[in-house]
């Protein structure tokens, strides 16, 4: 470290407060001050209380004015308070404080020297003395405001001390020029001259490298990077660059870089400031929590100076987005290539915003900076109305919007209604008169893919009736209101009838269903338009058991009993009967020559066992009854008309054995037989189909056998053989079982 950096420092550690003199004021009430042309507020401070520094006094007086500095307009009226209203007035005070900054008051001069106190976080309005250290962090940055309303802008890991000189005059006129920048970046806004007082002395920031002084109305931008290199670039009036036995002026538009040890390069031209190509719209409306915004710039165009100087060609773009118009509380520093034209700033959140763009050259030097633009970022909030087909728009207070053509008028917090169904644009700009407006489209939302609740209530079951009350919904999952849907079943099963809108309950409808049958599905189609979706299938109550039949009433005989009547045609199958050989003299007299025959027969039966509910099943009936058969005979026999038929009389069984609406049976009877003036045993079998002709009657085809016994041997006396095929008529008593 040198001597004279050994210096600075040891003054930074021991330099206490200074105290103002104390000048007091003619009169201990304000006063009125009335400006004149050329007065400056530290010029009013030295005239009226004999010390630059009190113009923390006419700030505090006059709040009206603003933030420093100021440009007093003459005839303006100040209020000054009397000199006793403060008793030490601060060399400088903190004006503006971004995130982390911290300050560490200088040490009380003791013998042996205590401990620096420990740092404390800065707040706006910070008074600062001479000593104090001012440390900005990681993304932070300060402002600091001299008595000469000389302004200081620290940006981010930036370190200064502010010194004071031992003459009396920098004790009354505490400046800028007594800072040290030990690291980081600063950039000095001076005031101008105060004309009552002639041309103020330059103000001077010193650094390990170098000491630069600033004129009057000048700004610039003064930075030591890690290697204690200090690089100065003036923007506006001049500067110079000071190091043992070397002085460097630094017009306005160069830079210079000065290296501990070394000699001072002379200085260079700075790049140009970028033009903008395309500026980024001064209002950006997005759905999303924050946005990009997006520029052209290029170079400018570069031309020689009086000396034949062209700039140097810019090798990186510097774009700072900040909160603020000086650029003191940055969002966001960023580098890009500037081979490329476009500019994007991502994550910029809703907000008001500035916006510039600078250029550096291959060596690292800044040129100034472009023309700042005013950027505004407003989310724009969708959100659906959950009773409606409306969505609402909130875009927020402080803006003029219009929808779909309409005037432009001042925002509220309010928020602006849209149907949903149609498309719409959104008109906004910062001011009324529309010249930075930009547009916002809504597209219309479909009802697609409808969200479906369907649930029944009232369902009867033996009735098989019920209602479904349903709710429609949209894809965005508002209720359908603004058409009527309609409902129809899926199984033609089931059976809808007219939907009724709910009261009360926005998008839902109930309908009555019936059906008369179980349905394979018991969903149902919606269709609202064009679109269309089926619920989920509902269940469905089962349909009570039918009650169990009543008891039968109790049998009687006579509902067992059954009734055959036949009607038949004979043929007759003996040999002896059925002759009618006249040649043959055994055969001359006693041949009737029977051959076909015709007759009739009546049975009554009673079952003795039968099925359980009703005649579908086996069954077995005992029966009694008579049958006639009649053989006509030829014209020429001589025996007696009567020899040609038999009558029988019985009884027997009857079997039914399969269960069956065509029931098939088999009988068999023992009978006597009348044959003329004979008297013979007779037994016959028969087998027969009875089909139902209802729950009383049935009738059917049969084939029966029958046969008369002849007690002779002789050849004359040949047992008589009948075929019998007819229809048999059944008749039921009526049953409880049947």
């Amino acid at each position: 470290m040198t001597p004279r950096a050994l210096r600075i420092t040891v003054l930074a550690l021991l330099a206490v407060p200074s105290v103002a003199v104390a000048q007091p004021a003619p009169s201990h009430s304000p006063t009125r001050y009335v400006t004149r042309p050329g007065d400056t507020c530290v010029g009013i401070a030295r005239s009226v209380y004999r010390d630059g520094r009190m113009t923390v006094l006419i700030h505090r007086a006059n709040p009206f004015m603003g933030p420093p500095p100021h440009r007093l307009r003459p005839g303006t009226v100040l209020t000054l308070p009397p000199r006793d209203a403060v008793a030490s007035a601060p060399d400088a005070t903190l004006t503006a404080v971004h995130n982390a900054v911290e300050l560490r008051a200088p040490a009380p001069p003791q013998t042996p020297a205590p401990a620096p106190p420990a740092p404390r976080p800065g707040r706006p309005n910070d008074p600062l003395y001479r000593g104090t250290r001012v440390h900005t962090q990681e993304r932070s940055s300060a402002e600091v405001t001299f008595a000469d309303e000389t302004q200081l802008q620290l940006a981010e890991r930036t370190l200064i001390v502010i010194l004071g000189e031992t003459s009396q005059r920098v004790q009354r006129d505490a400046s800028a020029r007594d800072t040290v920048l030990e690291r980081g970046t600063l950039t000095a806004f001076l005031a101008n001259a105060d004309r009552q007082r002639g041309p103020a002395p330059s103000t001077a920031v010193r650094t390990e490298a170098a000491r630069v002084t600033f004129d009057r109305g000048t700004e610039a931008r003064l930075e030591v990077d890690d290697r204690s290199r200090a690089t100065l670039a003036v923007y506006q009036g001049r500067s110079q660059v000071s190091a043992p036995r070397q002085r460097v002026p630094v017009p306005r538009g160069y830079g210079v870089r000065a290296v501990r040890g070394r000699p001072i390069p002379p200085p260079r031209l700075l790049p140009l400031a970028p033009v903008w190509q395309s500026r980024p719209p001064a209002l950006v409306l997005t759905d999303e929590p924050s946005a990009t915004l997006v520029a052209e710039v290029h170079a400018g165009v570069a031309t020689p100076n009086a000396r034949g100087e062209l700039p140097p060609t810019p090798a990186q773009w510097h774009i700072e987005v900040a909160r603020d118009a000086r650029f003191g509380e940055l969002l966001a520093d960023l580098r890009g290539p500037a081979q490329r034209d476009r500019i994007e700033v991502p994550g910029v959140e809703p907000g008001r915003y500035f916006f510039r763009v600078s250029a550096l050259d291959a060596e690292g030097f800044r040129g100034p900076s472009s023309e700042a633009l005013q950027v505004t970022v407003r989310t724009v909030a969708v959100r659906p109305d959950p009773a409606s087909r409306a969505r609402d728009v909130v875009v927020g207070a402080g803006l003029f919007c219009a929808l779909d053509g309409a005037p432009l008028a001042e925002t509220t917090d309010a928020p602006i209604a849209v149907e949903r169904r149609h498309a719409h644009t959104l008109r906004c700009a910062t001011s009324a008169d529309a010249r930075d407006a930009v547009e916002r489209r809504f597209d219309p939302e479909p009802y697609a893919p409808l969200h479906l609740t369907a649930a029944l209530s009232n369902a009867d079951g033996a009735a098989r009736t019920g209602t479904v009350r349903v709710s429609v919904r949209d894809a965005s999952n508002a209720p359908v209101t603004d058409a009527t849907p309609r409902f129809e079943a899926v199984d033609p099963a089931l059976h809808v009838g007219d939907a009724v809108a709910v009261e009360g309950a926005p998008g839902e409808w109930t309908f009555p269903v019936t059906w008369t049958e179980r349905p394979s599905t018991t969903a149902f189609r919606v269709s609202v338009d064009e679109v269309r979706a089926d619920t989920d299938p509902l269940a469905l109550p089962d349909a009570p058991p039918p009650p169990p039949p009543p008891p039968p009433p109790p049998e009687t005989f006579v509902h067992r009993l059954a009734l055959h009547v036949d009607g038949l045609g004979a043929a007759m199958l003996s040999g002896y009967q059925r002759n009618d050989d006249r040649s043959a003299a055994e055969y001359q007299f006693s041949a009737p020559a029977l051959s076909w025959g015709y007759g009739g027969g009546v049975r009554a039966g009673l079952q003795i066992v039968r099925p359980d509910g009703g005649w579908r099943g086996p069954s077995l009936a005992v029966e009694a009854g008579a049958a006639y058969v009649r053989f006509p005979t030829g014209a020429s026999t001589t025996l007696s008309q009567s020899a040609a038929a038999f009558t029988t009389l019985g009884a027997g069984l009857r079997i039914e054995p399969f269960a069956g609406r065509w029931r098939l049976w088999a009988d068999a009877h023992a009978n006597l037989a009348f044959t003329g003036s004979l008297l013979r045993s007779a037994f016959d079998v028969g087998v027969g189909i009875d089909v139902p002709l209802g729950a009383r009657a049935g009738l059917g085809p049969f084939v029966r056998y029958v046969h008369l016994v002849e007690p002779g041997t002789t050849a004359t006396e040949e047992d008589a053989k009948t075929l019998l095929v007819g229809l048999s008529l059944t008749l039921r008593a009526p049953s409880p079982r049947w």
